[in-house]
């Protein structure tokens, strides 16, 4: 029964590698965006998933990982509450 516990700790840690990987790609598309916004998301790296999202069709591949991240959260926190 103790190998339930291992479902949530699996969704965190694929929500944090997604997360990293989109984080990773959108701090290389945002520039080709905009350049100053791009300088600022580097500098503050909490905006890159807001920027990507609002820009959607031009950081299509980075807006994917940031949602796939979102889902794999939700997913882990549902099986939390279901395992717990």
């Amino acid at each position: 029964m103790a190998y339930w516990v291992w479902i949530p700790l699996v969704f965190g840690l694929v929500a944090l590698t997604l997360s990293v990987v989109g984080l990773v790609f959108g701090l290389m598309a945002v520039p080709t965006i905009n350049e100053k916004l791009g300088m600022v998301c580097i500098l503050v790296p909490v905006l890159v998933p807001i920027v990507c999202l609002l820009n959607y069709r031009k950081t299509k591949y980075a807006s994917n990982f940031f949602l796939g991240s979102l889902a794999a959260v939700l997913l882990a926190g549902v099986s939390a509450v279901l395992v717990l």
